[in-house]
């Protein structure tokens, strides 16, 4: 028996000699691909994000012969609040730089409103002189005082209480000095006489009111001191123009309706 264990161990041996030669081939590898992944390396591509449907209604929220400190802030505050921007048509005060630097570092539009806001001097009977004169001086003082320009305007007491024919040629002194001339939709009725113009509700109620079938609208409220009503009652403006499908954008950004 011991013989044939002798002549068996060379063939063990050898048998082990060639398996531990001979190693067994790895497993080709399997590509995993995370959700998200590209198969090329090379490619990349974006991450899938929700992209923000704009509301089918925009307002223009419009505060115009300011700023003040009185009533200004308080609008500031309700518009920061909120996520709202707005467009300013201000005139030029000492000592409020503060304000219309506010107005500016938060987003807002300024517009230019003129120098003066005097209506006897901007719609006389001169054939514009003074005016260009006073816009253009309006124009200097935003861009001197603030670094600001703007292609946006709107004529003291809108462009529909004076006569048509002065306001033709004012518009087109406005044209060769580059500007937009925007009026408005609705209005709170701040400046209105009696009392309605002091009461908030009646604001809200004014703007509501004229809402219907306007998918674009600009609306026209006042900051001066003696318009603490407007910045009582724009929460509740902004509330239910929201609550009506309104988004909110400055004019800066209007686009006139096709013909």
């Amino acid at each position: 028996m011991r013989w044939v264990l002798f002549l068996c161990l060379p063939l063990l041996t050898a048998c082990s000699v060639q398996e531990m030669s001979e190693p067994e081939p790895m497993p080709t590898p399997q590509m995993v691909v995370r959700q998200g992944a590209v198969s090329n390396p090379d490619e990349t591509e974006d991450e899938e994000t929700e992209e923000e449907v704009p509301p089918e209604r925009i307002a223009y929220l419009t505060i115009d012969d300011g700023p003040s400190e009185s009533v200004t802030l308080r609008i500031l505050d309700v518009l920061q609040e909120e996520g709202v921007k707005a467009t300013f048509f201000v005139l030029p005060y000492q000592g409020v730089d503060h304000i219309y630097e506010r107005i500016l570092t938060e987003g807002h539009a300024m517009g230019n409103h003129s120098y003066s806001h005097d209506y006897k001097q901007l719609y006389g009977a001169d054939d514009g002189v003074f005016f260009r004169e006073d816009v253009q001086r309006a124009k200097d003082w935003m861009e001197e005082q603030f670094g600001h320009q703007t292609d946006l305007f709107r004529f003291p007491g809108g462009s529909q209480s004076w006569d048509r024919a002065v306001i033709e040629r004012r518009r087109e002194i406005l044209d060769e000095l580059g500007y937009r001339v925007f009026d408005w939709d609705v209005s709170t009725g701040d400046t209105a006489p009696g009392p309605t113009s002091k009461d908030p509700k009646a604001l809200i109620s004014n703007v509501m009111g004229r809402t219907a079938g306007r998918d674009s609208l600009i609306v026209l409220m006042h900051d001066t001191a003696s318009k603490g009503a407007t910045a009582e009652a724009l929460p509740e403006i902004i509330a239910q123009l929201r609550a009506e499908g309104y988004g909110f954008d400055t004019l800066e950004h209007y686009e006139r309706p096709q013909a």
